[in-house]
Parts: C-alpha cells; sequence; structure tokens
C-alpha cells in the first residue's frame, strides 16, 4: 500500500506545529552565505552525527542557506528521533569567515514496545501501520500519535463511515511503551439525494455541477463514491461560495443541512443557498507601476465600470497586465483587491496592484486601506518600452530527472517557446515550455514538468532555469473501435511508443528490462490496425518532432488499405513521407509525398467506362505541399477561431492530374448567448470546401459526397455523377469539382454542457466539370453527446431532409457516430 501524501503533510504539519522553533539563533555575525567548517550535534546519545548528517544538505563545505537550513530542521523532526521542539540551530562564524552549526538536540528515549489497533473490522492492520507510519522498535512520539488517531478517522470516514471515532489510548506520555487506538467503525453511510436550493438569480443546475458529492442518477443508478463523507461536504461548500463570488455575489452564504435515514445507512445532503446582491463596479485603479507608464496597462483591462463584478474577467486583465511585463523580460505579481463602496451598497473599487522587481512593501502607490478582499492571480506573464531597470536574460538551462530521454528532446520543445540562453527572458514563455513538455506525452501527468527561475548571482539580471521532469511509461496498447453510417463497424487496435529511439538499440538485457531499449529519443512509433465490416487498414508510422534538433518535423508511414463500394473494391498499399514546420502559434507548413499501388477490382458486369478505364493495378506517386492555420480554443468542442487548410497536390506516375484543396471553417460565439460563469455557449460554425481536379482523374482520386461530415440527408458517395448501365443499375462515377458547405448551430441542453442540440443547413455539389449545376440543399437537426467513457469524440446523431436533390441521389435520413470503447 502506498501512504497518501496528504496523510504525511497532516503528521508532519502535527509534529511541527507543537510549538517547535526551526528558525536558526545566530550569535553573532549572520552566517548566510559564508562556508560551513563544520556541524556539531549537541546531546545526542541515541543517534550517531553521520545518521543525523545523511538527512541534512547543510554540510561541512557547503554554504549557509537559512531556508536550507529550516528545511533541515523539518526532516530531522520528521524522523522521529527527538522531541516536536526537540532540534534548536545555533551558528558561530569564526575569524577566518567560517561557520560552525550547534545542533541543540532532544532525543526521545522511549521506544514503541508494539503498537495495537482496538475495534478495527474493516480495515486491516498492515494498512493502519502504513497510515499511521508507527513500527515496534521506533522512536515514541506523543504528538506524532495524537496526529496518527486523527489520520486514522479522516480515513473511515473517507470510506463513508461517517460517524466512526479513533481515540489514543496509550502513546499519550513519552514515557508510554505502548502505541494503542481505539477505533469505532461504525456503518458506511450513502448518500441518497445531493440538491441546491434557494437560487433566485443562478441555475441551480449549473451550481450544482461545482459538487463532487456523487448521488444515485434517477434514484437508482449508484456510482462508486457515492459515500458519505464530510470533509468532502465541506470542500463542495466551498466551491460553491467561490463560484458566486467569483460571478460577483461577494456575500452569497451557503449552509449545508444533512438529513440522515431512519436507519443511519444513507444521507439527504442540501446546499441552502442565499445568494445575496450583485456587485458592480465603481471604479478602477492601477497602482504600483513604475516601470512602465498606466496608459498602455489600462488598455489591457477589459473590466469595465458599472458591469458585474467578475472574477474571471478581473483574472484574464491580470494574465494581460502579467504578460505586458513578461514577454520584456520583467517578472511582476499582479494582485487584484477589492474594497466595498462606504455609503454605496453593491458597490466595490477595483485595484489592480502591481509588485514590481525590486518593490517593496506592495510598491509605491500601493493602496493603504485594508480590503474586503484579496486574490492573487499568479498567472504567465505579454507587452511596452520600459522606463528603467534592464530586463532579465536567461542564464544557464539546467534539466533534471530525465533517466531515459535525451537532453535534447527536451531543449527542443524550450527552444519552441523561445527558452535559450542569452535570450531575454520572456516569462510567459516558461508556461508554453511547461505545456510543450506535457502534450509530448513522455512525462508523467500526475506531476507535470516544471520550469522555474532561479536568481544565478546576486543582483544579476541573468536568471537560471531549471526544468523538473518525472518519466513515465511511454508505451501503450491500446484497442478502441468505432461504428458510424459512413464506415459500419470498425475496431482499432494500436501500439504506440511515445518515447522511441530508432538508434537506441540494446546491448543487453538489461536494456530491455530498464525500459532503455528503444526509447529516449522523443520520437514516436506507431503500429495501428482497422479491421471492419466494410474498411479496414492497418499502418505502421514514425514520426521525429525535431528533425536534426531542427523546427522541422519528419513523418513516414507505410500502410494498407482496403474499402468495399457498390462500384467496386479498393485496395492501396503504399507510403508517404511528411516534413512539416510550425512556423508560429497558429501556421504550421508541410510537404508530402506518397507512393501507392491501387487496386481496383470486383467491379460489376455492366460498371460504365468511367469506372473500368481504370480497372486493376495502378502506380500513384504525389507531391502535395500546403498551409494550414488553426486558432480553435478547443479541438473537441470549439467555440471560436477557425481552422483554414490550403493544399495542392500534383500526381505522377500512371497518371498525371492536379489536385487541389481549400477549406475554411470558422466558430462564432458570443457573450450574451452564455451564462454568467462563462458556461453555456450557443455555438455558431460556418464551412466550406472547394476541391477541383482535371477531367483525366481517375476515379479513386475523384470527390463523392453525402453522409456525416459532407452533406447529410444523402448517403455515403450519394451526391454526384452517376450514369446507368444497359440494365438500369445505377454506379457513381465521381466528379472532378466538389463544392461542399455547411451551417450549424449548437445549443447546451444540460448544465454539464455534456447534451447539445444542433440544427444545420448543409448545401453544396459534386460536378463533372468546374461549374455549379446541380446544387443540393438539405436541412435537418442532431444531438452530440459527451461521454468521458467513450473517449473525447462526441457521439453524434443527425436527421436530417433533403430540400434540393436530382433524380440520381440517394436519400439517408439518419447519419450518426459512436465510439464504441477503448482502453490500453
Amino acid at each position: 500500500m502506498i501512504v497518501r501524501p496528504a496523510y504525511l503533510g497532516l503528521l508532519a504539519l502535527a509534529v511541527l506545529g507543537c510549538g517547535i522553533s526551526v528558525g536558526p539563533i545566530t550569535a553573532g555575525e549572520s552566517p548566510v552565505g559564508k562556508l560551513i567548517a563544520d556541524v556539531v550535534p549537541v546531546n545526542n546519545r541515541l543517534h550517531p552525527k553521520e545518521h543525523i548528517l545523511s538527512q541534512m544538505q547543510m554540510r561541512p563545505g557547503k554554504t549557509y542557506d537559512e531556508a536550507q537550513m529550516n528545511e533541515d530542521v523539518r526532516k530531522l523532526i520528521a524522523t522521529k528521533w527527538f522531541a516536536p521542539d526537540g532540534v534548536q540551530v545555533e551558528t558561530t562564524v569564526s575569524g577566518d569567515g567560517k561557520v560552525t552549526i550547534y545542533l541543540k538536540l532532544i532525543e526521545l528515549n522511549s521506544v514503541v514496545d508494539s503498537v495495537e489497533f482496538i475495534g478495527a473490522q474493516h480495515i486491516g492492520k498492515d494498512t493502519l501501520l502504513q497510515l499511521t507510519g508507527i513500527r515496534k522498535g521506533s522512536a515514541l512520539n506523543p504528538a506524532f500519535n495524537e496526529a496518527a488517531a486523527q489520520i486514522i478517522e479522516n480515513k473511515l470516514k473517507e470510506d463513508g463511515r461517517a460517524y466512526a471515532t479513533c481515540r489514543l489510548m496509550e502513546g499519550t506520555k513519552i514515557t508510554d511503551k505502548r502505541v494503542v487506538f481505539n477505533i469505532v467503525e461504525g456503518p458506511v453511510v450513502k448518500v441518497s439525494r445531493a440538491s441546491i436550493r434557494g437560487c433566485q438569480q443562478t441555475s441551480s443546475g449549473r451550481v450544482s455541477t461545482q459538487l463532487t458529492i456523487k448521488a444515485p442518477l434517477y434514484g437508482i443508478i449508484r456510482f462508486i463514491n457515492d459515500k458519505y463523507n464530510v470533509l468532502q461536504v465541506e470542500d463542495d461548500k466551498k466551491k460553491i461560495i467561490n463560484y458566486f463570488h467569483k460571478l460577483g455575489y461577494l456575500e452569497a452564504r451557503v449552509q449545508e443541512e444533512v438529513i440522515p435515514s431512519r436507519d443511519l445507512s444513507s444521507v439527504e445532503i442540501i446546499f441552502h443557498v442565499d445568494e445575496g446582491a450583485v456587485y458592480k463596479v465603481r471604479e478602477i485603479r492601477l497602482e504600483g507601476n513604475k516601470i512602465f507608464t498606466a496608459e498602455p496597462l489600462r488598455r489591457l483591462i477589459e473590466l469595465k465600470q458599472g458591469e458585474r463584478y467578475d472574477r474571471d474577467v478581473i483574472a484574464a486583465d491580470a494574465a494581460r497586465i502579467k504578460n505586458y511585463y513578461g514577454y520584456r523580460g520583467y517578472y511582476v505579481v499582479c494582485e487584484e483587491q477589492w474594497i466595498a463602496v462606504a455609503g454605496k451598497p453593491g458597490f466595490v473599487d477595483v485595484i489592480y496592484q502591481l509588485l514590481e522587481p525590486g518593490a517593496r512593501d506592495g510598491g509605491a502607490g500601493a493602496s493603504k486601506t485594508p480590503p474586503v478582499r484579496r486574490v492573487s492571480h499568479q498567472v504567465p506573464l505579454d507587452d511596452g518600452f520600459p522606463l528603467q531597470r534592464e530586463p532579465d536574460r536567461i542564464g544557464r538551462i539546467e534539466i533534471r530527472g530525465n533517466e531515459v530521454t535525451m537532453d535534447r528532446v527536451i531543449r527542443n520543445e524550450l527552444g519552441m517557446a523561445g527558452i535559450r540562453e542569452g535570450q531575454v527572458l520572456q516569462y510567459p514563455s516558461l508556461e508554453v515550455a511547461k505545456l510543450n513538455l506535457y502534450r509530448r506525452g513522455i512525462f508523467d501527468m500526475e506531476a507535470p514538468p516544471t520550469v522555474e527561475v532561479r536568481q544565478s548571482d546576486v543582483d544579476s539580471t541573468f536568471k537560471d532555469v531549471i526544468v523538473t521532469v518525472k518519466e513515465t511509461r511511454t508505451g501503450q496498447f491500446m484497442i478502441g473501435g468505432a461504428v458510424n453510417s459512413n464506415s459500419g463497424l470498425t475496431g482499432n487496435i494500436a501500439i504506440n511508443e511515445r518515447n522511441f529511439d530508432i538508434l537506441r538499440v540494446p546491448t543487453s538485457l538489461d536494456d530491455f528490462l530498464n525500459g532503455r531499449a528503444f526509447r529516449g529519443a522523443g520520437q514516436e512509433l506507431r503500429l495501428e490496425a482497422q479491421p471492419g465490416t466494410l474498411y479496414q487498414r492497418y499502418t505502421a508510422t514514425f514520426r521525429e518532432p525535431y528533425l536534426f534538433n531542427t523546427n522541422y518535423g519528419l513523418t513516414t508511414s507505410g500502410y494498407y488499405y482496403n474499402r468495399g463500394y457498390a462500384e467496386y473494391d479498393e485496395n492501396r498499399v503504399g507510403a508517404r513521407v511528411s516534413l512539416d514546420r510550425r512556423l508560429d502559434l497558429y501556421w504550421r507548413t508541410n510537404l508530402t509525398t506518397r507512393i501507392e499501388d491501387v487496386n481496383i477490382k470486383n467491379l460489376p458486369i455492366d460498371a460504365p467506362d468511367a469506372i473500368t478505364r481504370d480497372r486493376g493495378h495502378s502506380t500513384i506517386v504525389g507531391i502535395r505541399p500546403g498551409i494550414t492555420r488553426d486558432s480553435r480554443d478547443s479541438y473537441v468542442f470549439p467555440t471560436t477561431g477557425s481552422v483554414f487548410d490550403l493544399a495542392y497536390e500534383q500526381l505522377l506516375g500512371d497518371y498525371t492530374v492536379p489536385i487541389g484543396t481549400a477549406e475554411f471553417t470558422k466558430f462564432f460565439s458570443s457573450e450574451y448567448l452564455q451564462r454568467k460563469d462563462g458556461s453555456g455557449k450557443h455555438v455558431f460554425a460556418l464551412r466550406s470546401q472547394v476541391s477541383a481536379t482535371s477531367s483525366d482523374a481517375p476515379v479513386f482520386e475523384r470527390f463523392f459526397a453525402g453522409g456525416f461530415r459532407s452533406i447529410r440527408g444523402f448517403s455515403f458517395r450519394g451526391v454526384g455523377p452517376a450514369s446507368y448501365s444497359a440494365y438500369g443499375n445505377k454506379y457513381f462515377t465521381g466528379g472532378t469539382f466538389s463544392f461542399l458547405n455547411t451551417m450549424e448551430y449548437q445549443i447546451p441542453l444540460n448544465a454539464k454542457d455534456s447534451l447539445f442540440f444542433v440544427t444545420f443547413l448543409d448545401h453544396g455539389t459534386v460536378e463533372q466539370s468546374i461549374a455549379i449545376k446541380d446544387y443540393r440543399v438539405s436541412a435537418g437537426f442532431g444531438f452530440r453527446v459527451s461521454i468521458p467513457a467513450l473517449g473525447p469524440v462526441p457521439v453524434a446523431f443527425d436527421f436530417a431532409f433533403p430540400l434540393n436533390r436530382t433524380d440520381t441521389d440517394n436519400k439517408q435520413v439518419f447519419a450518426f457516430y459512436i465510439g464504441l470503447f477503448g482502453g490500453q
């Protein structure tokens, strides 16, 4: 069993909160910054000097640091070798300027003979020993024992035993020999219902999304974590209050009511809300700025006088102000203060208080009036011209924690964010670098990478950047699937390695056992099989995101593809090589080449010449340059931004054919069509795509439309030029010009924004030449359902009805997409 950090923290706080002094007591001259000559323990009889020094960083030969000394004292206390106040520090500075550290110690002399847990029925002794950290033979520490009793009680309550208690019967005195806990577990209590009452101006459904407490769904379906936890109720209560404060209800109050059932097996939890008045902003002030003038900073503030107090807007303002400083090499703390206006209920003054580099006591011009509330926004920093002080620069970059991953992999991600030695330290880039490392997926997400700044030398503008990572398992085996109206049922089996190294060949069995074989270069290798009822594809893909440590990425893949259409069966075996480069945050260019063998077979006996002419094997060589701009705020549920993609491909080989494609999608949302907290956005999307090729393009490179993500209301490949055989059979032969458009409006239907209603208008055409003759139009509606267990892509159901069509088109009212399952 692993001891939870929260429990260890409680133990440490209990011990350290018992009146101990960790600040060094100095005799005479300050020892800070001076070389340590010796560390001398005093009154230690049970623990030799070597054991004590093994717990410390402050040792002979190192420079004395007060913060580190305090940390060493905490570590010594945490060993449980000493009494809660049993580590005192004194220092002396000799004539040669060196420091001697004296540790005055009070050792714990009593030893634990036994540890007993009376009344524990549903939690094992090994688990309890692991929770408490108390062992037979360890030093007896009363404060530590009391904290352990509280930990046991909290653990039982966390497990849903709301009436549990744990009392320390023995081990309260330093002279005791035994540690005995008396435990009363009580029954497991479930939550039968959790609700919000009293909301007058806000949606109780939306407020309920702040709750982490789970109750049975519709009174029937139970959740794994529906146990009643007192601490969880308190946390949810704070979340609700914070939610209202964020919306300007600065006097909001929440009181919980817990109603037990008659048999005490369950409780109903009601959160009674008193929203109070919505506060508005009377005045906005900017204080503490000396490096930059106020005018450019004020232009960054979007909060308006007379409008509702909105902490999200204020936080965004604070971030922009910090960015203004940060991109120019200045780290600034921006604190928001609000002050209730005397004699004017419901109004506050908002102050953006800046603490610039070198400022003290809040900086010049800091408000002297004690604020009603203060919130510090520690957000990375954006733009301006300094009036004084040199900007910070990057000194040394130090990388820690990477045992398998090469330094260059991490430095490449830093370089993409602009973090390089000697450059002006743009503080917002630290967050960008951190996000880049996180997105690579090769580091532990529970302990994500950190990118921090450390002062290199006293009074120097050069700062060291310390990057700390924790590596994790980067290989994945995934099984998933999907079903949709275009491709039928499709499975997915994938093996993916995100930290591949094609050159790190194993030299021993240990390389495999230690996870070093073929790992560490930040490359990606993916083997994927997609068998299906109508479609199957098998691919092997290798990607080097920073080719030769440049900003160019290289992707190579080999694949086999098979699909059966009504007109023929199509097999493709080929390879692709793509070179891409990200130009900035939005723009990316790429150059892709492909070589394929395409086999068209199993044609009907009466298939038209437009299909039979391409029967059999064909060799295709394609060269495709392209450029993409993507500014969406989300890949799954975008609400703003756009996507533009422009590409031209020249086919060579058995066919010499040009193919051009341009696509643009734009997303719109309005602050007037959303909830006060920014959720529940109505989204309007426009999408247009135009494609063209020459008249001698083979059928397998021509254009078809219809089906999901095309013109709904028509079947997959059910729109386009078609011809009839002598037997009266219809065959779609594809077009050389395609013009497809969609207008879609999306409305959230529930408070959690997991169910949406959409209405849409699809229109466009596929023609045999660059012209618009037979224009199709369809209208419809549908639903989008976000189900986390099925992956990030929402389940989609659409119903569409053709308003304008041709006699050759195939109708299909219903279209859908469902991700079936996933795992690893």
